[in-house]
Protein backbone atom coordinates (compact mmCIF):
# COMPACT_ATOMS: atom_id res chain seq x y z
CA UNK A 1 0.00 0.00 0.00
CA UNK A 2 1.49 3.29 -1.45
CA UNK A 3 2.45 6.07 1.64
CA UNK A 4 -0.16 8.15 0.22
CA UNK A 5 -2.94 5.77 1.04
CA UNK A 6 -1.84 5.02 4.52
CA UNK A 7 -0.51 8.33 5.62
CA UNK A 8 -4.14 10.07 4.58
CA UNK A 9 -1.99 13.33 4.10
CA UNK A 10 -3.66 13.32 0.60
CA UNK A 11 -7.51 13.55 1.65
CA UNK A 12 -7.93 10.38 -0.10
CA UNK A 13 -11.18 9.73 1.66
CA UNK A 14 -12.72 12.97 1.43
CA UNK A 15 -11.60 13.41 -2.65
CA UNK A 16 -14.04 10.11 -3.12
CA UNK A 17 -16.58 11.75 -1.34
CA UNK A 18 -16.43 15.12 -3.59
CA UNK A 19 -16.12 13.00 -7.05
CA UNK A 20 -19.51 11.49 -6.22
CA UNK A 21 -17.39 7.58 -6.06
CA UNK A 22 -18.50 5.58 -3.34
CA UNK A 23 -15.48 4.62 -0.50
CA UNK A 24 -17.62 3.77 2.08
CA UNK A 25 -16.24 1.20 4.81
CA UNK A 26 -18.02 0.00 7.47
CA UNK A 27 -17.45 -2.04 10.32
CA UNK A 28 -16.93 -6.17 9.19
CA UNK A 29 -15.07 -7.56 12.14
CA UNK A 30 -17.77 -9.82 14.21
CA UNK A 31 -16.02 -10.34 17.45
CA UNK A 32 -17.48 -8.73 20.60
CA UNK A 33 -15.62 -10.02 23.63
CA UNK A 34 -12.49 -9.73 22.87
CA UNK A 35 -9.78 -7.36 23.88
CA UNK A 36 -7.17 -5.51 21.52
CA UNK A 37 -4.30 -4.83 22.90
CA UNK A 38 -1.49 -3.42 20.40
CA UNK A 39 2.17 -3.09 21.11
CA UNK A 40 2.78 0.59 21.26
CA UNK A 41 6.23 -0.18 19.29
CA UNK A 42 4.33 -0.48 16.19
CA UNK A 43 1.99 2.10 16.22
CA UNK A 44 4.68 4.38 15.26
CA UNK A 45 2.58 7.75 15.31
CA UNK A 46 1.79 7.67 18.89
CA UNK A 47 5.20 6.86 20.10
CA UNK A 48 6.80 10.09 21.93
CA UNK A 49 3.45 11.55 22.68
CA UNK A 50 1.95 12.08 26.09
CA UNK A 51 -0.18 8.89 27.32
CA UNK A 52 -3.06 11.57 28.66
CA UNK A 53 -3.72 13.41 25.15
CA UNK A 54 -5.72 11.02 23.40
CA UNK A 55 -9.60 10.33 23.46
CA UNK A 56 -10.17 7.64 21.54
CA UNK A 57 -13.49 7.08 19.00
CA UNK A 58 -15.12 4.77 17.11
CA UNK A 59 -17.50 6.34 13.99
CA UNK A 60 -21.01 5.36 12.65
CA UNK A 61 -21.15 6.01 8.91
CA UNK A 62 -24.74 6.10 9.15
CA UNK A 63 -25.20 8.56 11.44
CA UNK A 64 -22.13 10.49 10.38
CA UNK A 65 -21.01 11.23 13.86
CA UNK A 66 -18.03 9.76 16.55
CA UNK A 67 -18.78 8.19 19.99
CA UNK A 68 -16.29 8.21 22.59
CA UNK A 69 -15.23 4.87 23.64
CA UNK A 70 -13.21 3.28 27.15
CA UNK A 71 -9.54 3.62 25.68
CA UNK A 72 -6.20 3.17 27.73
CA UNK A 73 -2.70 3.19 27.40
CA UNK A 74 -0.78 1.43 29.87
CA UNK A 75 2.89 2.02 30.55
CA UNK A 76 4.87 -0.67 31.17
CA UNK A 77 8.51 -0.80 31.64
CA UNK A 78 10.70 -2.85 28.93
CA UNK A 79 10.60 -5.55 30.97
CA UNK A 80 6.69 -6.43 30.59
CA UNK A 81 5.99 -4.56 34.59
CA UNK A 82 2.55 -3.21 34.24
CA UNK A 83 2.93 -1.62 37.62
CA UNK A 84 5.73 0.27 37.40
CA UNK A 85 5.22 4.25 36.14
CA UNK A 86 8.18 5.22 33.93
CA UNK A 87 8.04 9.28 32.05
CA UNK A 88 4.43 8.78 31.01
CA UNK A 89 5.18 9.50 27.15
CA UNK A 90 3.96 6.73 24.70
CA UNK A 91 7.32 3.98 24.81
CA UNK A 92 7.59 1.18 22.57
CA UNK A 93 7.10 -1.29 24.78
CA UNK A 94 3.32 0.55 26.24
CA UNK A 95 0.32 -1.34 25.52
CA UNK A 96 -2.78 0.47 24.25
CA UNK A 97 -6.22 -0.92 24.72
CA UNK A 98 -10.17 -1.12 23.69
CA UNK A 99 -12.65 -3.53 23.02
CA UNK A 100 -13.65 -5.40 19.33
CA UNK A 101 -17.19 -3.84 20.04
CA UNK A 102 -16.45 -1.10 20.39
CA UNK A 103 -14.47 -0.08 16.64
CA UNK A 104 -16.11 1.64 14.09
CA UNK A 105 -16.73 2.14 10.74
CA UNK A 106 -13.77 4.03 8.37
CA UNK A 107 -13.98 7.61 9.06
CA UNK A 108 -13.16 10.17 5.60
CA UNK A 109 -10.78 12.77 6.73
CA UNK A 110 -13.53 15.35 6.25
CA UNK A 111 -15.47 13.71 9.58
CA UNK A 112 -13.92 15.15 12.62
CA UNK A 113 -14.67 15.26 16.19
CA UNK A 114 -16.79 19.13 16.59
CA UNK A 115 -14.56 20.86 19.43
CA UNK A 116 -12.72 23.71 19.03
CA UNK A 117 -9.54 22.79 20.60
CA UNK A 118 -9.19 19.46 19.08
CA UNK A 119 -5.35 18.70 17.36
CA UNK A 120 -5.86 19.18 13.36
CA UNK A 121 -3.87 15.81 13.21
CA UNK A 122 -5.44 12.29 14.58
CA UNK A 123 -4.43 8.74 14.47
CA UNK A 124 -6.82 6.36 12.51
CA UNK A 125 -5.88 2.52 14.17
CA UNK A 126 -7.29 -0.22 11.83
CA UNK A 127 -7.88 -3.43 13.20
CA UNK A 128 -8.09 -6.55 11.27
CA UNK A 129 -8.70 -9.66 11.95
CA UNK A 130 -7.90 -13.36 10.58
CA UNK A 131 -10.64 -13.77 8.05
CA UNK A 132 -9.96 -9.96 6.79
CA UNK A 133 -13.06 -8.56 8.40
CA UNK A 134 -12.26 -4.80 9.41
CA UNK A 135 -12.56 -2.09 11.86
CA UNK A 136 -11.64 1.00 12.89
CA UNK A 137 -10.93 3.69 16.25
CA UNK A 138 -9.55 7.25 16.16
CA UNK A 139 -7.29 8.95 18.70
CA UNK A 140 -8.23 12.23 18.99
CA UNK A 141 -5.59 15.05 20.42
CA UNK A 142 -6.39 17.63 23.34
CA UNK A 143 -10.13 17.46 23.18
CA UNK A 144 -11.13 19.75 25.41
CA UNK A 145 -14.53 18.85 26.44
CA UNK A 146 -13.85 15.31 26.56
CA UNK A 147 -17.06 13.40 26.91
CA UNK A 148 -17.66 11.11 29.93
CA UNK A 149 -17.24 7.34 29.40
CA UNK A 150 -18.16 4.89 32.25
CA UNK A 151 -15.43 2.95 32.41
CA UNK A 152 -16.36 -0.96 31.71
CA UNK A 153 -14.46 -2.15 34.63
CA UNK A 154 -14.34 -1.08 38.51
CA UNK A 155 -12.66 -2.42 41.94
CA UNK A 156 -13.72 -2.24 45.43
CA UNK A 157 -11.05 -3.04 48.13
CA UNK A 158 -12.36 -4.82 51.55
CA UNK A 159 -15.68 -4.10 51.27
CA UNK A 160 -16.99 -6.75 53.91
CA UNK A 161 -15.08 -7.83 56.42
CA UNK A 162 -14.95 -11.82 54.74
CA UNK A 163 -13.50 -10.34 51.44
CA UNK A 164 -9.78 -8.48 50.50
CA UNK A 165 -11.53 -7.14 47.66
CA UNK A 166 -14.10 -7.31 44.62
CA UNK A 167 -13.98 -6.74 41.11
CA UNK A 168 -16.77 -5.58 38.63
CA UNK A 169 -16.52 -6.50 35.15
CA UNK A 170 -19.16 -5.99 32.85
CA UNK A 171 -20.58 -9.76 32.92
CA UNK A 172 -19.33 -10.94 35.93
CA UNK A 173 -18.67 -9.76 39.58
CA UNK A 174 -15.39 -11.92 41.08
CA UNK A 175 -14.90 -11.54 45.10
CA UNK A 176 -11.79 -12.48 46.96
CA UNK A 177 -11.71 -14.28 50.66
CA UNK A 178 -10.10 -12.22 53.12
CA UNK A 179 -6.33 -13.48 52.33
CA UNK A 180 -6.69 -12.29 48.92
CA UNK A 181 -7.50 -15.94 47.27
CA UNK A 182 -10.22 -16.58 44.04
CA UNK A 183 -13.68 -17.55 45.65
CA UNK A 184 -17.09 -15.75 44.73
CA UNK A 185 -18.09 -15.38 41.06
CA UNK A 186 -21.29 -15.00 39.89
CA UNK A 187 -22.96 -13.62 36.44
CA UNK A 188 -26.01 -10.92 36.99
CA UNK A 189 -29.49 -11.34 35.92
CA UNK A 190 -28.61 -8.42 33.51
CA UNK A 191 -25.90 -10.34 31.82
CA UNK A 192 -27.83 -13.33 31.27
CA UNK A 193 -26.86 -15.29 34.60
CA UNK A 194 -29.06 -15.76 37.20
CA UNK A 195 -27.70 -13.59 40.14
CA UNK A 196 -25.74 -16.50 41.90
CA UNK A 197 -22.17 -17.10 43.39
CA UNK A 198 -21.48 -20.59 41.23
CA UNK A 199 -17.62 -20.87 42.65
CA UNK A 200 -16.17 -22.43 44.98
CA UNK A 201 -12.90 -21.42 44.53
CA UNK A 202 -9.69 -22.06 42.13
CA UNK A 203 -7.35 -24.68 43.30
CA UNK A 204 -3.69 -25.38 43.22
CA UNK A 205 -2.48 -28.47 44.37
CA UNK A 206 0.98 -29.91 44.35
CA UNK A 207 1.84 -33.05 45.18
CA UNK A 208 5.05 -35.07 46.16
CA UNK A 209 7.05 -36.53 48.96
CA UNK A 210 9.75 -35.48 51.34
CA UNK A 211 12.35 -38.31 51.90
CA UNK A 212 13.53 -38.99 55.76
CA UNK A 213 15.76 -41.23 56.90
CA UNK A 214 14.95 -43.83 54.43
CA UNK A 215 10.52 -43.46 54.71
CA UNK A 216 8.76 -40.91 52.01
CA UNK A 217 6.54 -38.77 53.46
CA UNK A 218 3.76 -37.66 50.77
CA UNK A 219 3.05 -34.03 51.05
CA UNK A 220 0.71 -31.73 49.30
CA UNK A 221 0.62 -28.02 48.73
CA UNK A 222 -2.47 -26.47 48.53
CA UNK A 223 -3.82 -22.84 47.57
CA UNK A 224 -4.74 -22.31 51.90
CA UNK A 225 -0.80 -23.18 52.27
CA UNK A 226 0.63 -20.52 51.02
CA UNK A 227 1.07 -16.86 53.18
CA UNK A 228 -0.70 -14.14 50.92
CA UNK A 229 1.00 -10.78 51.18
CA UNK A 230 1.59 -7.74 48.44
CA UNK A 231 -1.85 -7.63 46.53
CA UNK A 232 -1.70 -4.74 44.57
CA UNK A 233 -4.37 -3.80 41.58
CA UNK A 234 -3.46 -1.27 38.54
CA UNK A 235 -7.20 0.04 37.62
CA UNK A 236 -8.56 0.93 34.11
CA UNK A 237 -11.59 1.49 31.96
CA UNK A 238 -10.54 -1.73 29.79
CA UNK A 239 -8.03 -3.90 32.14
CA UNK A 240 -7.89 -3.63 35.66
CA UNK A 241 -4.50 -5.77 36.50
CA UNK A 242 -4.18 -7.64 39.82
CA UNK A 243 -0.86 -9.24 42.00
CA UNK A 244 -1.50 -11.77 44.54
CA UNK A 245 1.50 -12.85 45.94
CA UNK A 246 1.91 -16.45 47.47
CA UNK A 247 4.72 -17.45 49.66
CA UNK A 248 5.95 -21.05 50.92
CA UNK A 249 8.48 -22.04 53.79
CA UNK A 250 9.96 -25.75 52.06
CA UNK A 251 12.80 -27.21 53.61
CA UNK A 252 13.92 -24.01 55.20
CA UNK A 253 13.27 -22.28 52.12
CA UNK A 254 11.41 -19.31 51.59
CA UNK A 255 9.76 -19.62 47.67
CA UNK A 256 7.44 -16.82 46.33
CA UNK A 257 4.56 -17.26 43.25
CA UNK A 258 2.99 -14.45 42.04
CA UNK A 259 -0.40 -14.62 40.74
CA UNK A 260 -1.60 -11.86 38.00
CA UNK A 261 -5.22 -11.68 36.47
CA UNK A 262 -5.71 -9.02 33.75
CA UNK A 263 -9.27 -8.61 34.20
CA UNK A 264 -11.56 -7.39 31.29
CA UNK A 265 -15.06 -6.70 30.18
CA UNK A 266 -16.09 -9.76 29.64
CA UNK A 267 -13.29 -12.19 30.61
CA UNK A 268 -10.16 -12.34 33.15
CA UNK A 269 -7.13 -13.86 32.36
CA UNK A 270 -5.54 -16.03 35.54
CA UNK A 271 -1.58 -16.54 35.15
CA UNK A 272 1.39 -17.65 36.40
CA UNK A 273 4.42 -16.41 34.94
CA UNK A 274 7.81 -17.97 34.35
CA UNK A 275 8.08 -19.63 37.89
CA UNK A 276 11.05 -22.10 38.05
CA UNK A 277 10.47 -25.43 40.12
CA UNK A 278 12.88 -25.74 42.33
CA UNK A 279 15.01 -28.43 43.03
CA UNK A 280 15.19 -29.32 46.72
CA UNK A 281 17.14 -31.84 47.98
CA UNK A 282 14.85 -35.29 49.61
CA UNK A 283 11.68 -33.72 47.80
CA UNK A 284 10.05 -34.78 44.83
CA UNK A 285 7.35 -33.56 43.26
CA UNK A 286 5.00 -35.85 41.54
CA UNK A 287 1.79 -34.01 40.24
CA UNK A 288 0.55 -30.82 39.67
CA UNK A 289 -2.58 -29.58 39.34
CA UNK A 290 -4.84 -26.55 39.11
CA UNK A 291 -8.59 -26.28 38.15
CA UNK A 292 -11.83 -24.05 38.78
CA UNK A 293 -14.27 -25.96 41.68
CA UNK A 294 -17.99 -24.32 41.38
CA UNK A 295 -20.66 -24.81 44.06
CA UNK A 296 -23.99 -26.35 44.71
CA UNK A 297 -25.70 -24.00 43.30
CA UNK A 298 -23.72 -24.95 39.71
CA UNK A 299 -25.86 -28.22 40.05
CA UNK A 300 -28.06 -28.43 36.55
CA UNK A 301 -25.42 -27.27 34.66
CA UNK A 302 -23.09 -28.93 31.75
CA UNK A 303 -19.57 -29.50 31.42
CA UNK A 304 -18.50 -29.76 27.74
CA UNK A 305 -14.56 -29.98 26.66
CA UNK A 306 -13.35 -31.09 23.07
CA UNK A 307 -13.31 -34.51 24.47
CA UNK A 308 -16.56 -34.22 26.03
CA UNK A 309 -19.01 -32.41 23.25
CA UNK A 310 -22.24 -34.15 24.51
CA UNK A 311 -21.46 -32.71 28.00
CA UNK A 312 -21.61 -34.37 31.31
CA UNK A 313 -24.15 -33.02 33.96
CA UNK A 314 -22.80 -31.19 37.19
CA UNK A 315 -24.76 -32.27 39.94
CA UNK A 316 -22.37 -34.00 42.32
CA UNK A 317 -22.66 -37.49 41.18
CA UNK A 318 -19.41 -39.29 40.42
CA UNK A 319 -19.47 -39.78 36.74
CA UNK A 320 -17.73 -42.41 34.26
CA UNK A 321 -16.54 -42.70 31.26
CA UNK A 322 -15.30 -39.09 31.23
CA UNK A 323 -12.50 -38.64 28.14
CA UNK A 324 -9.46 -37.33 30.45
CA UNK A 325 -7.49 -36.82 26.73
CA UNK A 326 -6.00 -33.06 26.04
CA UNK A 327 -4.40 -31.37 23.38
CA UNK A 328 -1.12 -30.13 23.08
CA UNK A 329 -1.49 -26.60 23.35
CA UNK A 330 -4.93 -24.72 23.64
CA UNK A 331 -7.79 -26.34 25.21
CA UNK A 332 -11.36 -25.40 25.81
CA UNK A 333 -13.58 -26.11 28.70
CA UNK A 334 -16.80 -24.92 29.60
CA UNK A 335 -19.77 -25.38 32.37
CA UNK A 336 -23.05 -23.69 30.99
CA UNK A 337 -26.52 -23.54 32.17
CA UNK A 338 -29.66 -20.97 33.34
CA UNK A 339 -26.85 -19.97 35.98
CA UNK A 340 -24.91 -18.48 32.78
CA UNK A 341 -21.52 -19.27 31.25
CA UNK A 342 -18.04 -20.08 32.42
CA UNK A 343 -15.96 -20.40 29.46
CA UNK A 344 -11.96 -21.13 29.58
CA UNK A 345 -9.16 -21.68 27.38
CA UNK A 346 -5.85 -22.98 28.96
CA UNK A 347 -2.16 -24.01 28.26
CA UNK A 348 -1.16 -26.91 29.76
CA UNK A 349 2.73 -26.55 30.70
CA UNK A 350 4.58 -28.63 28.98
CA UNK A 351 5.95 -30.54 32.20
CA UNK A 352 5.68 -34.07 33.51
CA UNK A 353 5.08 -37.62 32.22
CA UNK A 354 1.48 -37.06 31.26
CA UNK A 355 -1.09 -33.92 31.14
CA UNK A 356 -4.96 -34.49 31.46
CA UNK A 357 -8.14 -33.41 31.75
CA UNK A 358 -8.91 -32.84 36.02
CA UNK A 359 -12.28 -33.39 35.91
CA UNK A 360 -14.67 -34.11 39.19
CA UNK A 361 -18.22 -34.22 40.35
CA UNK A 362 -18.79 -35.37 43.38
CA UNK A 363 -20.55 -33.78 46.38
CA UNK A 364 -19.02 -36.26 49.17
CA UNK A 365 -17.12 -34.07 51.80
CA UNK A 366 -12.91 -34.33 51.85
CA UNK A 367 -12.28 -33.71 55.20
CA UNK A 368 -8.74 -32.18 53.87
CA UNK A 369 -9.65 -30.72 50.90
CA UNK A 370 -10.31 -26.73 50.64
CA UNK A 371 -12.92 -24.10 50.18
CA UNK A 372 -16.57 -26.12 50.96
CA UNK A 373 -14.37 -29.69 50.92
CA UNK A 374 -17.15 -30.67 47.78
CA UNK A 375 -16.44 -30.93 44.00
CA UNK A 376 -19.02 -29.53 41.71
CA UNK A 377 -17.59 -29.48 38.09
CA UNK A 378 -14.42 -29.01 39.44
CA UNK A 379 -12.26 -28.74 35.97
CA UNK A 380 -8.95 -28.00 34.82
CA UNK A 381 -5.24 -29.90 34.15
CA UNK A 382 -3.69 -32.23 35.77
CA UNK A 383 0.11 -33.07 35.37
CA UNK A 384 1.27 -36.66 36.33
CA UNK A 385 5.02 -37.98 36.94
CA UNK A 386 5.00 -40.53 39.35
CA UNK A 387 8.78 -41.43 38.82
CA UNK A 388 10.65 -38.74 38.25
CA UNK A 389 10.91 -35.15 39.81
CA UNK A 390 8.78 -32.57 38.12
CA UNK A 391 11.15 -29.97 36.87
CA UNK A 392 11.45 -27.06 34.54
CA UNK A 393 9.69 -23.51 34.59
CA UNK A 394 5.98 -23.05 35.61
CA UNK A 395 4.19 -20.67 33.30
CA UNK A 396 0.49 -20.76 31.96
CA UNK A 397 -2.25 -18.71 31.16
CA UNK A 398 -5.90 -19.22 31.71
CA UNK A 399 -8.66 -16.95 30.13
CA UNK A 400 -12.09 -17.73 31.46
CA UNK A 401 -15.36 -15.68 29.71
CA UNK A 402 -18.41 -14.81 31.80
CA UNK A 403 -21.55 -15.41 29.12
CA UNK A 404 -25.20 -15.31 29.19
CA UNK A 405 -26.88 -19.05 29.85
CA UNK A 406 -26.87 -22.05 27.64
CA UNK A 407 -24.15 -21.41 25.42
CA UNK A 408 -23.60 -23.80 22.35
CA UNK A 409 -20.68 -25.92 22.89
CA UNK A 410 -19.85 -25.25 19.36
CA UNK A 411 -18.80 -21.76 20.75
CA UNK A 412 -15.53 -22.83 22.68
CA UNK A 413 -13.64 -24.36 19.14
CA UNK A 414 -14.46 -20.70 18.20
CA UNK A 415 -13.20 -18.95 20.96
CA UNK A 416 -9.58 -20.92 20.46
CA UNK A 417 -9.81 -20.40 16.83
CA UNK A 418 -9.58 -16.48 17.78
CA UNK A 419 -7.64 -17.00 20.01
CA UNK A 420 -4.75 -18.66 18.52
CA UNK A 421 -5.53 -15.88 15.42
CA UNK A 422 -5.21 -12.65 17.08
CA UNK A 423 -6.01 -9.26 15.25
CA UNK A 424 -3.47 -6.86 13.92
CA UNK A 425 -3.25 -3.40 14.26
CA UNK A 426 -2.06 -0.29 12.60
CA UNK A 427 -1.88 3.33 13.10
CA UNK A 428 -2.45 6.10 10.62
CA UNK A 429 -1.37 10.01 11.14
CA UNK A 430 -4.23 11.21 9.25
CA UNK A 431 -4.57 15.36 8.90
CA UNK A 432 -8.40 16.99 8.82
CA UNK A 433 -9.41 17.89 5.09
CA UNK A 434 -9.44 21.29 4.48
CA UNK A 435 -10.16 20.63 0.54
CA UNK A 436 -10.72 23.30 -1.48
CA UNK A 437 -13.41 21.86 -3.53
CA UNK A 438 -16.88 22.64 -3.72
CA UNK A 439 -19.77 19.99 -3.99
CA UNK A 440 -22.11 22.65 -5.26
CA UNK A 441 -20.34 23.77 -8.20
CA UNK A 442 -19.16 26.79 -5.56
CA UNK A 443 -15.87 28.97 -6.33
CA UNK A 444 -13.22 27.98 -4.24
CA UNK A 445 -12.37 30.50 -1.73
CA UNK A 446 -8.19 30.46 -1.62
CA UNK A 447 -6.77 28.26 -5.21
CA UNK A 448 -8.67 26.77 -7.81
CA UNK A 449 -8.41 23.56 -9.94
CA UNK A 450 -9.77 23.77 -13.04
CA UNK A 451 -11.80 20.95 -14.68
CA UNK A 452 -9.87 18.37 -16.89
CA UNK A 453 -10.18 19.03 -20.85
CA UNK A 454 -11.18 17.01 -22.23
CA UNK A 455 -12.89 14.64 -19.64
CA UNK A 456 -12.92 11.75 -20.13
CA UNK A 457 -9.70 11.80 -22.15
CA UNK A 458 -9.06 9.24 -24.69
CA UNK A 459 -6.19 7.88 -24.17
CA UNK A 460 -5.00 7.31 -27.82
CA UNK A 461 -5.70 10.42 -29.07
CA UNK A 462 -3.54 13.47 -27.91
CA UNK A 463 -3.46 14.76 -24.09
CA UNK A 464 -5.40 16.17 -21.19
CA UNK A 465 -4.91 19.97 -20.06
CA UNK A 466 -4.87 20.47 -15.97
CA UNK A 467 -4.34 23.70 -15.22
CA UNK A 468 -5.06 25.52 -11.93
CA UNK A 469 -4.44 29.41 -10.54
CA UNK A 470 -2.94 30.56 -7.48
CA UNK A 471 -4.46 33.98 -5.91
CA UNK A 472 -1.55 34.13 -3.34
CA UNK A 473 2.21 33.40 -4.13
CA UNK A 474 3.24 29.66 -2.87
CA UNK A 475 5.94 28.00 -2.91
CA UNK A 476 6.48 24.73 -4.97
CA UNK A 477 3.23 23.70 -5.39
CA UNK A 478 2.73 19.88 -6.99
CA UNK A 479 0.41 18.57 -9.07
CA UNK A 480 -0.41 14.40 -8.34
CA UNK A 481 -2.14 12.20 -10.06
CA UNK A 482 -3.93 8.61 -8.40
CA UNK A 483 -5.33 5.72 -9.46
CA UNK A 484 -8.35 4.10 -7.60
CA UNK A 485 -6.58 2.31 -4.97
CA UNK A 486 -4.73 5.39 -3.85
CA UNK A 487 -0.81 5.16 -5.66
CA UNK A 488 0.24 8.01 -6.99
CA UNK A 489 1.24 7.18 -10.83
CA UNK A 490 2.26 10.77 -12.16
CA UNK A 491 3.76 13.67 -10.58
CA UNK A 492 4.78 17.20 -11.49
CA UNK A 493 6.88 19.62 -9.25
CA UNK A 494 6.54 23.68 -9.75
CA UNK A 495 9.94 24.76 -8.50
CA UNK A 496 10.58 27.88 -6.52
CA UNK A 497 7.80 30.59 -5.24
CA UNK A 498 5.06 30.75 -7.77
CA UNK A 499 3.98 34.14 -7.83
CA UNK A 500 0.37 35.13 -7.23
CA UNK A 501 -2.55 35.32 -9.81
CA UNK A 502 -0.60 32.70 -12.02
CA UNK A 503 -1.92 30.45 -14.14
CA UNK A 504 -0.04 26.96 -14.91
CA UNK A 505 -0.98 24.03 -16.83
CA UNK A 506 0.46 20.92 -17.48
CA UNK A 507 -0.73 18.72 -20.94
CA UNK A 508 -0.51 14.87 -19.53
CA UNK A 509 -0.07 12.33 -21.89
CA UNK A 510 -1.99 9.40 -19.92
CA UNK A 511 1.91 7.76 -18.77
CA UNK A 512 2.99 6.79 -15.53
CA UNK A 513 6.29 8.12 -13.85
CA UNK A 514 8.11 5.30 -15.67
CA UNK A 515 6.62 5.95 -19.46
CA UNK A 516 4.11 3.12 -18.88
CA UNK A 517 0.98 3.77 -20.87
CA UNK A 518 -1.62 3.40 -17.54
CA UNK A 519 -4.67 1.23 -18.27
CA UNK A 520 -8.35 2.83 -18.80
CA UNK A 521 -10.43 3.91 -15.86
CA UNK A 522 -10.71 6.61 -12.70
CA UNK A 523 -7.63 8.72 -11.58
CA UNK A 524 -7.93 11.79 -9.75
CA UNK A 525 -5.73 14.58 -9.85
CA UNK A 526 -4.70 16.41 -6.85
CA UNK A 527 -3.03 20.48 -6.55
CA UNK A 528 -0.93 20.66 -3.15
CA UNK A 529 -0.28 24.26 -2.70
CA UNK A 530 0.99 24.48 0.71
CA UNK A 531 -1.47 23.33 3.75
CA UNK A 532 -4.28 23.65 0.63
CA UNK A 533 -5.46 20.45 -1.13
CA UNK A 534 -7.66 20.35 -4.30
CA UNK A 535 -8.77 17.17 -6.19
CA UNK A 536 -10.80 16.04 -9.23
CA UNK A 537 -11.80 13.65 -10.36
CA UNK A 538 -10.36 12.33 -14.43
CA UNK A 539 -11.81 9.20 -16.77
CA UNK A 540 -9.21 7.71 -19.34
CA UNK A 541 -11.10 5.82 -21.50
CA UNK A 542 -9.91 4.01 -25.21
Amino acid sequence: MSKVFATGRHVLLSLFVLSSVSFSQTKTLTQVYEPVIANAETLTPLLNDSISIYTAYSYNAGSGSFRVIPFQIDDVTSDGDLFEETNGLIDSSDQILFMLDDVGDKAGTDKWVNDPSVSATRVELEVTDSSGGKGWVYLFKNVAARPGVPSYLSYSRGDVAVLADTVFGKTYIESHDIKGWFTDTYIPASQGGDDQDIFDRRKIRIAGAVTLFGFKIPITLKEDTLSYAGLRYKPGQVRGVRELTGTIVVSGSTFAIPFVTQYFPYSAVFSINDVDIPVIPNVTINQIRQSLDLNEFAAGMKFHNAGNLTGIQIDGNEDTGVSTSLTDGLNWMMATGSQGTVLSLMNVPQLGATRTLYYKDNSAMVGDDTGDKKSYGDFGWLIDSPNVTITGNLDFELITYYLAANQDPAIGEQFKERAGSPVAVTATSQERATSAVSDNGGRPSSFVLDDAQPNPFWQLRGSVRLSFSLPQSITSPSLRIYNLIGQEVARFDFKGVQAAGSKHQVQWDGRAANGQILPAGIYFYQLQAGTQVATKKLVIIR
